[in-house]
């Protein structure tokens, strides 16, 4: 499962609660926290013990149901195939920020926090491939 998926169950199951500061309250992390979650680019994914905490407060099995489904959803061969291409895409996309980015042979403040948030996404395809051919060589 990609960090867009994990991002999209965190932020339904944080909505689920309320929203935001609501599941900061039934939770251990704060608002800021719960919201990079829901950020695929960030690199952070939601503690299993907070996704406890706010499903049992929701009564609702989102995130644990949507990594249940993930898991059954395609054969290694096809997940491989499918992460390898994501990853493709966003080392493409770096490429193009990058070129964009030193075509003055400079980087200014907007254009470092852009390559650290680009940087933290191919990070998050490349563990997506890794975990992706560690299932399909062990099938």
């Amino acid at each position: 499962m990609n960090a867009e998926r994990h991002a999209d169950l965190a932020r339904e199951l944080i909505l689920a609660c309320g929203g935001f500061e609501a599941a900061a309250l039934i939770c251990r992390l704060k608002k800021s926290q719960l919201q990079r979650c829901c950020d695929p680019g960030s690199g952070r994914f939601l503690p299993i013990d907070v996704v406890d905490a706010l499903e049992l407060a929701c009564k609702r099995r989102i995130y644990t149901d949507g990594l249940r489904e993930a898991a059954e959803a395609r054969p290694p061969i096809e997940t491989l195939m499918t992460e390898v291409a994501e990853l493709t895409e966003i080392s493409a996309e770096a490429q193009c920020l990058v070129r964009t980015s030193t075509s003055d042979l400079k980087l200014d403040a907007g254009e470092k926090r852009a390559l650290r948030r680009m940087a933290a996404k191919v990070r998050c395809r490349s563990a997506d491939f890794q975990l992706a051919v560690e299932q399909a060589t062990a099938a």
